[in-house]
């Protein structure tokens, strides 16, 4: 998965108004265009029995909500958007600046640079959406499990860690793993010396070993 800081994101962080929501709260979707300032998104939906399904998830630097306004044809954007299946939820909390449409097209359409700027974070969402179906698509579930560790670890002073938010229930959610199937996995990965559990997060102690479990160069039982 790829997030790239944008260079002019300062110039996006001065436009419209800041915005926090708390963890789990939905995001409206409306007139607005969203920048993500600080935090973690993910798109989703429920499906008939309630279950929520993760499409993708927006770092620091996405743009979200802009889709029906750069669609050719309003009514192709209603058909193909269900909003009333699909939500934005927060899941830590966001810092977002909620940027009027019509004042968001303005400023990147005056701008080559700042249109170059929003292209590479469509092109980022389009390249995560792609790489997330591939996985779903062609790999195994410890595969796939072990290329979300390796993508959406933070590095930090002590180490290796996955962010809270990433319970067995909210991973399981994106790769379409049963959440026993993941506590599975992971508790090989602990025996193996690759993970180790710290409370309710996950340290990856063995980043090389952990590289080679998700390119298939060694294999893992559960």
């Amino acid at each position: 998965m790829f997030w790239h800081k944008l260079p002019h994101s300062d110039l996006f962080e001065s436009l419209g108004e800041q915005l926090i929501f708390d963890k789990n709260a939905s995001l409206p979707i409306g007139k607005n265009v969203y920048y993500l300032e600080e935090g973690l998104a993910a798109l989703t939906m429920l499906t008939a029995s309630g279950a929520e399904k993760v499409f993708m998830y927006f770092k620091e630097g996405n743009f979200f909500g802009y889709m029906r306004y750069v669609m050719p044809d309003e009514r192709f954007a209603e058909s193909y958007i269900p909003i009333n299946l699909n939500s934005m939820v927060a899941k830590t909390l966001l810092r977002v600046r909620a940027i009027n449409h019509e004042e968001f097209f303005n400023v990147i359409e005056s701008d080559p640079q700042l249109y170059k700027d929003f292209s590479i974070s469509l092109t980022q969402n389009l390249s995560n959406v792609l790489e997330h179906s591939y996985w779903i698509a062609s790999e195994d579930a410890s595969t796939r499990l072990c290329l979300m560790l390796i993508n959406f670890m933070e590095k930090k002073q002590e180490g290796h860690f996955m962010p809270r938010c990433f319970t067995y229930l909210e991973m399981g959610n994106f790769l379409s793993i049963h959440t026993v199937t993941i506590a599975k996995i992971v508790k090989s990965l602990v025996s193996m010396g690759v993970l180790e559990r710290h409370g309710h997060s996950i340290k990856i102690i063995d980043l090389e070993r952990l590289r080679q479990l998700a390119h298939k160069e060694i294999s893992l039982a559960y």
